[in-house]
């Protein structure tokens, strides 16, 4: 399976921007967080909100979005957060566009447990929630 660690990151990366830029409308200090933090991407002093940010390029390609729950055997993604809120950016067959939504953590912890677990590569497991679901999940929806 061929590693897309990098490009992935790359489009990462570019997601939390565009996530900042649009929380930054509305709360002017909210910062991205320096160097790897594996817990939260984006805080907001402001609330004293921690907000992960995730870029789901997959989900052009299936009805799902994929929240990564485990590593290598051990917890990560989803099972590790101390964010208390995550926003997916993912494809929305309805619309034809990029979308966020935007949920809070333990919503999505509840909705993982009932969604099916599965290998996704390089020692990564994801729970799979449909599309659908998701986007009756979320407190917010927004087009990018």
């Amino acid at each position: 399976m061929k590693n897309t660690f990098f490009s992935d990151l790359k489009y990462g990366k570019i997601g939390e921007q565009a996530i900042l830029d649009i929380i930054k409308s509305k709360y002017f200090n909210a910062y991205i967080k320096n160097g790897y933090e594996k817990k939260y991407d984006i805080y907001i002093p402001e609330k004293d909100v921690e907000v992960e940010v995730k870029t789901d390029r997959k989900s052009r390609e299936t009805t799902n979005i994929a929240i990564e729950c485990e590593y290598k055997g051990y917890k990560s993604g989803i099972r590790t957060t101390t964010a208390d809120y995550w926003v997916i950016i993912f494809w929305d067959d309805d619309d034809s566009k990029w979308k966020y939504g935007v949920c809070k953590t333990s919503k999505i912890k509840s909705l993982c447990r009932l969604c099916r677990k599965i290998p996704a590569g390089s020692g990564a497991k994801v729970h799979l929630v449909s599309k659908s679901r998701w986007k009756l999940a979320c407190s917010s929806l927004g087009k990018l």
